[in-house]
């Protein structure tokens, strides 16, 4: 099956694929995870990875940190 893995050191990572995604829960033991299955004309995998997304990380203001 092919699909997206995205890792992030000590953050944590997420698997999206054709018809099913997963990804870790803070606070729960690494080998536990979630997993959510969708059709693959659906929508889902778009929301569920803007939601997650959401979750990881923080908006910064960019500006503050290009050099003049």
């Amino acid at each position: 099956m092919r699909g997206l893995k995205l890792e992030w050191e000590k953050m944590g990572w997420i698997n999206i694929a054709e018809t099913v995604s997963s990804f870790p829960w803070p606070g729960l033991p690494a080998d536990v995870h979630f997993y959510f299955s969708y059709s693959p004309n659906s929508e889902m995998v778009k929301i569920f990875f803007t939601r997650y997304w959401q979750q990881v990380w923080m908006p910064f203001d960019m500006a503050k940190y290009q050099f003049a």
